[in-house]
Formats: C-alpha cells, structure tokens, sequence
C-alpha cells in the first residue's frame, strides 16, 4: 500500500510541475482571470421587516447593435416632390406607393425590427427605380418629339 500511495504521490507531483498540453498557455498569456464573486447577502429579521438577500449571481450579457436598414426615405420625397414640379404626374403612380413604404420602413427602424424594414426599404427602392427609370423614359419622348417638330418646322418653312 505504501509503495502505491508513493507511486501516485510523485504522478501528482509530476502533473503540477508538468501540467498536460490543454493547460499550457503561449509565454506572455496566462489562465483566464475567474469572474470575481461575491458571497450571498444573509437574511436580516426585524420583527416588522423581512430582508432577504439575492444569491449573487453572475451574468454576462452580450448586446449586438444590429445596422439601421436603409429606408429610402429621403429619396422617395425628393421624387416625389421634382415629379410634381416638372409635371410628371404619370410617375407618381409608382412613387405614392414609394413614398408609403419608406414611411413604413422608417416606422419599422424606429421600433428595432431591422429585417421588416430592410424589407418595406426595398421596395421602396424598387418603386423609386421603376418611377426613375420611367421618368427618363418620358423625358426622352417629349425631347424626341420636341426635336422632330423643331426640325419639320424647319424644314417646312424652307420651301
């Protein structure tokens, strides 16, 4: 017994000179520092008031800020409002329903529910590209038909 209990003495003492390769930090690192705890708070009797204390609990909480999704909100109004100063009145068919997305999408930044207003912001983004697109479209025609006119006038009046 004796020859056995001298065996796994020096095994302990080997292990806590030698400490195995998980226990092994890189030089310059040593163990994680433990969370510093508290001892519980003892209960407190009065003959009116009963105190009890928590148990001292650690926590750790980790709290990701997610991005603010992008709206469109700024786009959709500044659309909106040069359609309506250059008379486009064709394309607010597709920027009304722009406008009213981005104002859902900002309600829905406002409130923290980032994946609806990513959501509602592309088609926002959607409309405010097909009213765009159509808008130069338009453009393009009366600046055609403008110029064929100017030309026929000019054309005409030469003989």
């Amino acid at each position: 017994i004796m020859a056995l209990y001298q065996q796994l003495k020096n095994e302990e003492e080997t292990v806590s000179i030698n400490p195995p390769a998980y226990q092994q930090f890189p030089p310059g690192h040593g163990p994680p520092v433990p969370l510093q705890t508290f001892p519980p708070l003892q209960q407190q009797q009065s003959s009116n008031v009963v105190v009890v204390g928590q148990p001292n609990q650690v926590r750790q909480v980790q709290v990701r800020e997610m991005p603010r999704a992008n709206d469109n909100l700024i786009s959709s109004v500044l659309l909106f409002i040069m359609c309506i100063l250059l008379g486009n009145w064709t394309v607010l068919i597709c920027l009304f329903p722009a406008l009213i997305f981005s104002i859902i999408a900002s309600t829905y930044n406002d409130a923290g529910e980032y994946n609806l207003a990513k959501r509602f912001g592309t088609i926002a983004c959607t409309c405010n590209i097909v009213a765009t697109v159509s808008t130069l479209i338009v453009v393009l025609l009366v600046g055609i038909v403008i110029t064929t006119i100017i030309i026929v006038g000019v054309e005409s009046s030469k003989q």
